[in-house]
Order: structure tokens, then C-alpha cells, then sequence
């Protein structure tokens, strides 16, 4: 294959030349910039882009995140979370009543 040149042609916008074609004298030529690159998205538990936390599931489901599982990722929590109704008998933290199970042991 071989190698693209770039060109610069009006107002600094970038083209590159992929191919050659002969038109006839006087022809008008359009020049066509390449489409932008997407932008890609941000990869989710960074320190740019923590995982949000923000209800009582997601905040138990740190549970998932302990020790090597969850080394190198980043959390965000949003706002208060008020555990007062997912502690509740028949509610998932209720826990058979001992309550909150604590996230991790240290």
C-alpha cells in the first residue's frame, strides 16, 4: 500500500490525497475534507469518569468491587443515600435483621 500525502488547501483545513485522477482542462475539482474522528467514549470507573453511586443498591453493590476486583477503578457518590427504607424487613438490605452488611473487612 502506498503511503498517503497530506496536503493543506484553504484555510488550513487538512486533505489527503488518495488518489490521482486526469479531468479535463477547465474541470472544477472539488475538494471534500475527511469526516472528524469520533470523539471515543471515555472508559467508565476512571478518575475522569468514575461509576456514579447515587441509590442503596449501588452502594451495596461495591461488594462486587473488593480488593483486586476493584483496584485501579474510581467511585463517585452522587448525594446522600438515605438507607432507612432498604434496611427494611423485606427490603434486599434487611439482611435477615442484622442490618447493613459492611463493605469489605479493613
Amino acid at each position: 500500500m502506498r503511503k498517503q500525502k497530506s496536503y493543506t488547501i484553504a484555510n488550513n483545513a487538512p486533505y489527503v490525497m488518495v488518489s490521482a485522477k486526469a479531468v479535463p482542462l477547465g474541470a472544477e475539482i472539488v475538494w471534500r475534507p475527511r469526516p472528524p474522528k469520533p470523539e471515543p467514549e471515555p472508559e467508565l470507573g476512571t478518575e475522569g469518569n468514575p461509576f456514579l453511586i447515587s441509590t442503596p443498591k449501588e452502594l451495596s453493590g461495591l461488594q462486587d468491587f473488593i480488593g483486586d476486583a476493584g483496584a485501579g477503578m474510581y467511585f463517585r457518590i452522587t448525594n446522600a443515600i438515605d438507607l432507612t427504607d432498604y434496611l427494611s424487613p423485606e427490603n434486599p438490605g434487611y439482611n435477615g435483621g442484622a442490618g447493613w452488611e459492611p463493605i469489605g473487612t479493613s
